[in-house]
């Protein structure tokens, strides 16, 4: 039932005095008739005639007035009907519609749709919907959404006057023209969309008014009528009790949510601290960001300097290319996102950044984004975005305090990971360099043939310092060199690799067998980092008719040759320890087939057998040598004599190990 309007109320007033404005007319019209009834019975003819005239007149005129107010109120009453039926059609479509309203779940979907039906129902040019702020209106839903709207806009409410009273006491605040009431940014966005006249709705949610429902047209409108004002303000009310059971089932399922989420969160843990390239790792936080928060997408990108670099995405998306960059000077909230270390949450990317949404997240389908910096070693390396395709509420504290657990957890996975690779490429490096200082020998002479083998030290992850070498002469012969740096490390793999260039360019450049050590010992003490350092060293020569071995000992173990011992009298002193020392040639017949073996002290300085106190010593090896037929000495052999050695000492060896065998045929 609708109260019976103001506007009614005049019309009916009016009609009642037009009503005794005839009522007179007619009234003088009999007083006439009567004069002139009197005057014929006075029989005064000139009197009769002006009489009638008089009363003919008269009748004319209120004949035309009573015409006209009748048409009047005719037209007054229609209006006042015409106005009685637009407010009770209003009223009927506002309870039809509000019907609806209580059946979405979504807070978020709400909004739009009480903006939609708003918008039908008082046939608005926009409608849009406000969170009331202490000094501020935050834009939450607009329809339609149009520049220079844009998320989390707001609006003073000082900017249109009248507001703040409206607001302070929930009332209604109709404003007729923008254009010339409204102040600041308030007019400056009216003026660019083109609106007028407007009128705010307050709107309670839990007795309390928090939001305001603004309906806006493109044209100057009278004031609004009360039934309108009635209807206005019902439709109001049912949104906001609409939304405060859609908040309240939100609240429910977010508690059940967060169950869920906390579960998945105690199940993923385990992944944080498994093993995995980085690859794996980003694409198993990439899938556990999913299931926890129940996302559509996620994506984890590096922070590239410039911008930042996509590391993976699940699932993939077109828009997207491998290490695709996004650079922080087109999209600055990126790198504000990682410089403040903490998530936040964007509801509508469309509305917020609406270039982000065209050139990517409309086809990522990815609409609202929670951004989740990783912090590596106090500052935000990495950010993983997770996403959905509509919109979502915003999540709550607690669910916030999930995700910067998830954040924590997955960039300690990630450093980890990182960790790992570093140890592996530093591992590839090292045997890179190690091969690097291990040349690959190719001989030419038919009769002649090289085999080596190295190993380093079992207890050492550092590199070593042994080298060996081999070189074909022009006229046949083979020259061959192996040494030992004392120490282990870099700096002793670079002076060994370091000391075999030098030899072979003195080897290439003519030098005496005999004057070969004194040239590198000049390499050795302007090389090296310590003072003290040392390098053993065996320089060998097999002549070219093969009937004889040359060599020149720097304080090297003697080579064995087809299993015999050299005892080498003339062994002369390492290399960097006398200065202007002297080193002689020792000579050893050949006969054919033979193998002569180079080895390093790392072979023979083990123990004998596990927890001896003996050394494994020159003559096992020499027996494990004679069992090897004479020229055909391979790296097979070779790498039995160091398996031997290794198992003999029980826990690996504690040194590198370098041979070289030089066979030569029948």
């Amino acid at each position: 039932m609708v109260t019976r309007s103001t506007d009614d109320t005049a019309a009916v007033a009016s009609a009642r005095d037009a009503t005794r404005e005839i009522t007179g007319a007619l009234g003088a019209s009999v007083v006439l008739l009567a004069l002139m009834l009197g005057a014929v019975l006075v029989a005064d003819r000139e009197v009769v005639a002006a009489l009638g005239t008089l009363a003919l007149a008269a009748a004319l005129a209120l004949t035309v007035l009573v015409s006209r107010r009748a048409r009047g109120l005719a037209a007054q009453r229609s209006e006042a009907l015409a106005q009685e039926r637009r407010g009770r059609d209003q009223l009927d479509r506002t309870l039809a519609a509000t019907r609806r309203l209580v059946e979405i779940e979504s807070p978020v979907a709400l909004r739009r749709e009480i903006c939609e039906t708003a918008r039908s129902v008082f046939e608005c040019s926009a409608v849009s919907l406000w969170e009331v702020e202490p000094e501020n209106l935050l834009l939450l839903e607009r329809v339609p959404w149009q520049q220079p709207y844009h998320g989390g806009d707001r609006r003073s409410i000082a900017s249109l006057p009248g507001l703040r009273e409206a607001l302070d006491s929930s009332q209604p605040l109709f404003v007729a023209d923008l254009k010339t009431e409204a102040t600041g940014v308030t007019r400056a966005t009216a003026e660019a969309v083109g609106t007028r006249s407007l009128l705010h709705v307050p709107v309670a949610i839990e007795a309390t008014m928090r939001l305001s429902l603004v309906l806006s047209w493109d044209e100057v409108l009278p004031p609004s009528t009360p039934i309108q004002r009635i209807a206005a303000q019902r439709f109001a009310n049912q949104a906001g009790l609409a939304l405060e059971q859609s908040r309240y089932r939100a609240a429910q399922a977010e508690i059940a949510s967060l169950n869920r989420t906390l579960r998945r969160m105690v199940q993923a843990d385990p992944l944080f601290h498994a093993g995995g390239t980085t690859d794996e790792v980003v694409r198993a936080v990439c899938e556990e960001g999913l299931a926890v928060f129940e996302a559509s997408g996620a994506a984890l990108w590096l922070d590239a300097g410039e911008g930042i670099e996509l590391a993976g995405r699940v699932p993939e998306a077109a828009v997207f290319t491998p290490r695709h960059r996004i650079m922080f000077a087109e999209h600055p909230t990126f790198a504000e996102d990682l410089e403040a270390g903490q998530p936040r949450y964007v509801e509508d990317v469309e509305h917020g950044d609406p270039v982000l949404w065209e050139r990517f997240a409309r086809h990522s389908k990815s609409r609202s984004q929670l951004r989740l910096p990783l912090a590596s070693a106090g500052q935000a390396r990495a950010l993983v975005i997770l996403s959905w395709a509509e919109r979502v509420s915003p999540p709550s504290a607690e669910v916030f305090a999930v995700a910067s657990r998830f954040a924590d957890q997955a960039g300690v996975a990630l450093a980890e990971a990182a960790r790992r690779e570093a140890q592996r490429e530093a591992g590839e490096l090292h045997a890179r360099f190690e091969r690097s200082l291990l040349p690959l020998i190719t001989l030419d002479s038919a009769d002649a043939s090289v085999a080596t083998f190295y190993r380093p030290g079992d207890a050492r992850l550092t590199l070593g310092g042994d080298f060996y070498d081999c070189l074909e002469l022009d006229d046949g012969s083979i020259v061959t060199l192996i040494g030992d740096v004392a120490g282990h490390g870099p700096a002793a793999a670079a002076l060994g690799a370091g000391l075999r260039s030098a030899w072979r360019a003195l080897v290439l450049g003519g030098w005496r067998l005999e004057d070969l050590p004194g040239g590198l010992q000049a390499v050795c003490v302007r090389e090296r980092h310590d003072p003290y350092l040392f390098v053993t060293a065996i320089i060998a020569r097999l002549e070219p008719d093969r009937s004889a071995l040359r060599f020149v000992s720097a304080g090297h173990p003697a080579p064995l040759v087809a299993g015999t011992h050299i005892d080498v009298a003339a062994n002369g002193p390492p290399l960097g320890v006398v200065a202007d020392a002297r080193w002689e040639a020792v000579t050893v017949p050949l006969t054919p087939p033979a193998s002569v073996l180079l080895y390093t002290d790392g072979l023979v300085e083990g123990r004998a057998e596990p927890n001896s106190r003996d050394r494994l010593g020159i003559e096992r090896i020499e027996a494990l040598v004679a069992n090897v037929e004479p020229g055909r000495m391979g790296e097979a052999d070779l790498r039995r004599l160091v398996d031997h050695a290794a198992e003999a000492n029980g826990t690996g060896l504690a040194d590198d190990v370098a041979l070289l065998a030089v066979n030569v045929s029948s």
